[in-house]
């Protein structure tokens, strides 16, 4: 017997849920999620990390928290806190980045909230045996973006020497109007080789930057 408990936004959601997988005969509807309508707080296997006895955990959360959502989800997961259990998540608009957040946030599967009932349930029964989920078209999508991430860190990063320079200042830890004295540049173009250094180190931000850049041997920290 597979031990399902639904974490929904509503409790009218949860309940259509519970009428389509409690009348599968290998499945019983857990009341653990009954309590639990989940918004965006934390990631509901966080929440429900005590129950034991549930197998698989069927979320479907609001879509615009979602993506919050796995970051904790990831974060915690990083640091050891997070008990996961198999979970299956129902999105109500299948975007590739959400998606992919999900699935880098440990989901089972992803699927359409208005996925057939049929469907629904494999995912389930293949989740409880151990197993990820994926559509063919998913699979693919992943493995190019997986495939691009290797290339991308596998090549050294060149800077022109006014990058260098940029980057140099930026693990000064200068502002951008001091570096702009300081290069006898507008503040404008320092703006234009920042964000070339982002790009070509693959960083969001400074500290991202100078860490990507000491790693590469572009500077010493």
């Amino acid at each position: 017997m597979i031990r399902v408990a639904i974490v929904a936004g509503s409790s009218v959601l949860r309940a259509a849920l519970g009428t389509v997988l409690g009348g599968e005969p290998d499945m019983q509807i857990d009341d653990a999620g009954d309590t639990l309508e989940h918004g965006g707080d934390e990631p509901p296997s966080h929440a429900m990390a005590s129950h034991e006895e549930i197998d698989v955990l069927v979320w479907a959360p609001l879509q615009s928290a979602l993506r919050d959502v796995m970051r904790r989800y990831d974060d915690a997961d990083r640091d050891g806190q997070l008990t996961r259990m198999p979970t299956v998540v129902l999105l109500e608009q299948m975007d590739s980045d959400v998606r992919r957040d999900a699935y880098a946030g440990g989901a089972s599967a992803v699927l359409p909230l208005d996925v057939r009932a049929p469907e629904l349930v494999a995912a389930i029964r293949a989740a409880a045996s151990g197993l990820v989920v994926m559509q063919p078209a998913v699979s693919a999508e992943l493995a190019t973006l997986t495939r691009a991430g290797q290339r991308r860190a596998e090549l050294p990063v060149v800077l022109t020497p006014r990058e260098q320079e940029v980057l140099t200042l930026l693990a000064r830890g200068l502002a951008n109007k001091a570096m702009a004295l300081q290069l006898g540049i507008t503040e404008h173009t320092v703006k234009t080789h920042v964000a070339a250094v982002y790009d070509k180190l693959g960083a969001t931000n400074r500290a991202e930057a100078v860490v990507a850049a000491a790693r590469q041997g572009l500077i010493m920290i």
